[in-house]
């Protein structure tokens, strides 16, 4: 299986280009704990950073590929949702 959230030393987490977008809320809150769990990160904060980066790099243009800006607004809207209550 392949994670949306990655890790790395030096940047924290980042977004694959090329992992699927998660169906849902649910699914990618899920994913996140996963991998927050396995890095040892706290999942609040790994979920958070993730939806920054991904709203952050969709706004920035993603590379002039507009299909890939779509997906990273989706996932930050997923993300969005999980966050919020009820």
């Amino acid at each position: 299986m392949r994670y949306v959230a990655i890790d790395t030393p030096t940047s924290g987490p980042m977004i694959d280009p090329l992992a699927p977008v998660p169906p849902d809320a649910r699914t990618a809150q899920a994913w996140i704990r996963r991998y927050a769990a396995s890095a040892n990160l706290d999942p609040d904060r790994a979920a958070e950073w993730v939806r920054f980066r991904a709203r952050a790099e969709a706004l920035d243009g993603a590379d002039g590929d507009h299909a890939w800006a779509g997906r990273l607004h989706h996932m930050a809207d997923l993300l969005e949702v999980a966050d919020r209550p009820g």
